[in-house]
């Protein structure tokens, strides 16, 4: 078992992005993966875009959130964007001071890893996907729907678990299927109910250091 000492959460450094891509084309294929100086620039001008799951310091998994233009999601949605194609114009920057939606663009763990370890990371990104966006709409950021795509049915059924419904006939690319969460009206009582439930089931998450602010 892991020390909660030895393992960290947070948003991306330069270097943690580095590690990340490694991670990212393991599991998807360079084809998909924006390149490092392009990734670097988006976190710049949206900071949550980002998030580390390390080890000993070393990235085990990572996640990335993004607010894009309503042309570009719906891109995205649709299947005539994909993710390798998100640059800069196409990123906002999560406002407290408008209603905004945020895309899921990935949750991962290193393929090359365990299985059990594996599995227990993901849990643990899990956990941190729900309590940072519990942290942003309780401290004025006003999510009011969470989008994401999905390939696999091990996607689907963690976007199910979120909360989400699948958009059907919404993608012109039968392999991606696109998912919505109607967060303003019906997310956050859901997102409370599953972090509450993951902490409760697995008590060693409860000590593990967060840094989310």
């Amino acid at each position: 078992m892991q020390s909660t000492q030895d393992i960290s959460f947070g948003r991306s450094s330069k270097s943690d992005q580095e590690e990340e891509m490694e991670i990212g084309i393991r599991f998807f294929s360079s084809t998909y993966i924006t390149p490092l100086t392009e990734r670097i620039r988006l976190q710049e001008k949206n900071s949550y875009s980002f998030h580390s799951l390390k080890i000993h310091q070393r990235v085990v998994g990572y996640f990335s959130l993004f607010c894009f233009t309503p042309e570009f999601q719906d891109s995205l949605l649709c299947g005539t964007c994909i993710e390798r194609d998100i640059s800069l114009e196409h990123v906002l920057a999560f406002s407290q001071q408008k209603p905004f939606d945020v895309y899921v663009d990935v949750i991962v763990v290193d393929p090359e890893l365990p299985a059990h370890l594996r599995n227990f990371y993901a849990g643990l990104l899990i956990l941190y996907y729900t309590d940072l966006i519990l942290h942003l709409s309780d401290n004025g950021y006003c999510i009011e729907h969470i989008y994401t795509v999905t390939t696999t049915p091990e996607g689907a059924r963690l976007s199910q678990k979120l909360g989400m419904q699948p958009m059907l006939n919404k993608s012109h690319i039968p392999d991606r299927l696109p998912w919505v969460c109607n967060f303003k009206q019906n997310g956050y009582p859901i997102y409370r109910q599953l972090k509450e439930r993951l902490v409760r089931n697995r008590n060693k998450y409860t000590a593990i250091k967060h840094d989310i602010s």
